[in-house]
């Protein structure tokens, strides 16, 4: 070690272009590395959530946790699930094995075994799958209220309007790339029919059923008959 120093020491010309070219890589590398404000940070979490309207806490448990869980737990590299039935929602937590050799891959068997899960109730909406990363995280949670309540649909029909005006202005932003909107109820359209009417048009109803269903809309809809009509 005495030599090295020595040796250094008696050549402050060598010492100084080393000391340079440390300097010099240092400030380029500063200025060309690839820097984030907010880095993908995986968390080894996948998630996985299904509605089923209307359904007890005990038909969901049933019908859609177990069978979802159990197709899980023919995939190797799992560490550990939880399940939890509410009231119309199951939600299960699938934590990766963060040991596991490739999790890309377990990830990806997840999604695989879940796309094969068919047996579920026909009213269970599709389940949702989530894999918990900061890149999934929001940045930024903007809430829009009416400080007077909501009273009527008109009144949700202005919040709406509001809420998209915001999204348009957001989008705007060079650095903003998604936006996901929560808290909005399914529109529906009533049709209103007058069998009157009808039977003056020579017009069925199964007619008017075809006819709607038929129609390219995106608001959920079905035939409600008043008996004392």
């Amino acid at each position: 070690m005495r030599r090295i120093i020595r040796y250094f020491a008696e050549q402050p010309l060598l010492v100084n272009i080393i000391s340079i070219a440390i300097l010099i890589s240092g400030l380029l590398f500063m200025f060309t590395a690839k820097r984030e404000a907010f880095p993908k940070v995986d968390f080894d979490w996948v998630v996985i959530l299904t509605v089923y309207p209307g359904a007890t806490a005990e038909d969901v448990e049933k019908y859609v946790t177990i069978p979802i869980e159990t197709k899980m737990k023919e995939i190797d590299g799992i560490e550990e699930i939880h399940g939890n039935s509410l009231e119309a929602r199951s939600s299960i937590a699938i934590k990766v094995d963060p040991d596991a050799r490739d999790k890309e891959k377990t990830i990806s068997d997840i999604r695989d075994a879940l796309d094969k899960v068919t047996d579920l109730p026909e009213d269970a909406e599709d389940p949702e799958f989530i894999e918990l990363n900061t890149a999934s995280t929001p940045v930024l949670e903007v809430s829009i209220i009416n400080k007077d309540g909501i009273k009527s649909d008109k009144d949700e029909f202005e919040l709406r309007r509001y809420a998209k005006i915001l999204e348009d202005r957001l989008l705007e932003l060079p650095t903003v790339g998604k936006i996901d909107k929560k808290g909005y109820r399914d529109r529906e359209m009533i049709v209103e029919i007058v069998p009157e009417k009808l039977q003056f048009l020579h017009v069925a109803i199964n007619e008017v059923i075809n006819a709607l269903a038929k129609k390219k809309h995106q608001f959920p809809w079905w035939c409600y008959k008043n008996k004392s009509r």
